[in-house]
């Protein structure tokens, strides 16, 4: 997959950048499918490759539903997501940065106001990014844990660009997934897909690129390549 011109121009003046987290700064996926196949197997079940694409990116409440409704045990959502999150905690240090992530945060740094808006709780995106030394950079972070309504719907956007105090048609903000995408362009930023390994053309999305710095390069961004 390789970039072309985006959709429709840049904003005049950036104000912000808001960032996801799972699967565009970490590789977690991989990561976030053997926790929950683990929590699925200590319960007789497996979490398989149906169950991941129709849950990426919808945060874990979503995941606790659709496994209860899909092998028809009760649904304990605040227990469940707790489990699943936990068995997530121990594997997370394994995951690797995805390519040019912290090559583009350090680039961004100093030069827009970056938020973080990531469906994971805000226990997990600690643990995921503080140990890399990467939470600093963001000025604002909104995570699972701070709106009622997760990706597809746009709060975790329209709240990051409200702490930034930044107008959201003035925003940029890179994504990996389709329901990522959906979110972000609904709340009315400018949206830059990475689906890295996932692969696909997020329909949402003004540009897909292959990589964070192929993405920053033909937007003329810093840290491109």
């Amino acid at each position: 997959m390789s970039e072309k011109k985006p959709r429709r121009p840049l904003p005049a003046r950036i104000q912000a950048v808001v960032f996801d987290m799972d699967g565009l700064l970490i590789d977690s996926e991989p990561v976030w499918d053997e926790a929950i196949d683990a929590f699925c197997r200590a319960r007789g079940a497996r979490y398989t490759r149906e169950d991941a694409a129709a849950c990426m990116g919808r945060g874990i409440p979503f995941v606790a539903e659709h496994l209860a409704a899909r092998w028809g045990w009760p649904l304990e959502r605040e227990a469940q997501v707790q489990a699943i999150c936990e068995e997530f905690a121990g594997r997370v240090p394994s995951a690797s940065a995805c390519e040019g992530a912290e090559r583009l945060l350090r680039a961004f740094q100093g030069v827009y106001p970056l938020g973080l808006a990531t469906s994971s709780p805000r226990w997990l995106a600690e643990a995921a990014l503080k140990p890399r030394g990467w939470w600093e950079f963001f000025a604002q972070t909104v995570t699972g844990s701070d709106v009622a309504r997760h990706k597809p719907a746009p709060d975790i956007y329209l709240e990051a660009v409200r702490r930034l105090g930044a107008e959201a048609t003035a925003c940029l903000a890179f994504e990996d997934s389709p329901v990522g995408c959906e979110a972000a362009a609904a709340a009315g930023l400018f949206v830059v897909a990475v689906p890295g390994a996932h692969g696909g053309h997020p329909p949402a999305a003004d540009l897909i690129a292959p990589s964070l710095t192929a993405a920053a390069r033909t937007l003329g961004l810093p840290g491109g390549l």
